[in-house]
C-alpha cells in the first residue's frame, strides 16, 4: 500500500495522477482509494504507517526553502509545506468504518483489489469488511496473496467460493 500512496502522492511535473481524495471531496476525482483493516482513521494511520501520522514541522524546512536562490522553486516549496503539516491526517481516512467504505462507492468496472501478506492469511475470510463491501457492489474483486503456502492458499480458495473474485497467488 506504501507504494501506491507514495506513486499518489507525487506531484507534476515528474507524475501526473490525480491525488487520493480526501474526505471532503463530494464527487470521487481520483482512480485509487485505498483501505487498510483499521476500525478508524487514526487506527488506520497507525497500521498503515507503523505509527501515527506526523505532518512535516515548517520550524524545519523553512530556513532551508528560504534560501532556495529559485523565486518559483522556493514558492512552490512554501504552498507544499503549508498543505504537509499534522492537519493533513484528517483529511484522509483509510479505515474499514462503515461510513468510509460508503466513500469509495465502488460500482460496475471497478476493480478492488485486496492484497495479503503471510501473517494475514489465517484470520482473512468473508466477514472481512472490505470484502464484504466489495461484493455488496457491482465492482469486480482480485484478491493477491504473498509468500503463501499451499495449505493456506487451499483454506482461502474454499472460503472465498465465487464466481467474482479471483485468487492470485505471488
Amino acid at each position: 500500500m506504501i507504494s501506491i500512496f507514495t506513486d499518489l502522492t507525487e506531484r507534476s511535473p515528474t507524475f501526473g495522477l490525480s491525488p487520493i481524495d480526501t474526505v471532503n471531496e463530494v464527487a470521487r476525482k481520483s482512480w485509487i482509494t485505498m483501505f487498510t483493516d483499521a476500525k478508524d482513521r487514526e487506527s488506520a494511520w497507525i497500521r498503515f504507517l507503523g505509527r501515527p501520522f506526523r505532518g512535516l514541522n515548517p520550524d524545519v524546512f523553512i530556513p532551508a526553502f528560504e534560501t532556495v536562490a529559485d523565486k518559483d522553486l522556493r514558492e512552490r516549496a512554501f504552498i507544499s509545506l503549508s498543505r504537509a503539516g499534522n492537519e493533513q491526517s484528517a483529511l484522509y481516512d483509510f479505515s474499514v468504518a462503515p461510513e468510509n467504505l460508503v466513500r469509495g462507492n465502488f460500482g460496475k468496472g471497478d476493480l478492488c483489489m485486496i492484497a495479503l501478506l503471510p501473517h494475514e492469511l489465517d484470520s482473512f475470510s468473508v466477514s472481512n469488511a472490505f470484502l464484504k463491501y466489495s461484493l455488496s457492489s457491482e465492482a469486480s474483486i482480485i484478491v493477491l496473496t504473498f509468500f503463501y503456502t499451499e495449505a493456506s492458499i487451499d483454506k482461502l480458495r474454499a472460503e472465498l467460493d465465487s464466481e467474482r473474485i479471483s485468487l492470485v497467488a505471488i
